[in-house]
């Protein structure tokens, strides 16, 4: 089992979660939404329909030349963001770096 404090982001893969904690990569058979449902919010956040990040981790939110945005997490990890959620993400992470 591990921490939550030692999670770095999750990736949704089919049927299964892909948590990337530790420098490895754990796949468990549960939804992206069960997880984020168990997450406290004040640490983690849901950026992508398929993705949830570690507000801790992240070094800056980032657009792109096309328009596309995504989290750039400390190890240099980037994570898109979709546009629905993107507004939400921004304020998420600037309570987070208060």
């Amino acid at each position: 089992m591990l921490d939550t404090s030692e999670i770095d982001w999750i990736q949704a893969e089919d049927y299964y979660a892909a948590i990337y904690a530790l420098g490895k990569r754990y796949l468990i058979r549960e939804s992206l939404v069960s997880l984020e449902e168990r997450l406290d919010p004040s640490s983690f956040v849901r950026v992508h329909r398929s993705a949830i990040v570690a507000l801790d981790r992240v070094r800056e939110l980032r657009s792109t030349a096309l328009g596309e945005w995504m989290v750039v997490l400390r190890d240099g990890t980037r994570v898109p963001v979709s546009r629905r959620r993107r507004e939400q993400v921004a304020e998420v992470i600037r309570r987070a770096g208060s």
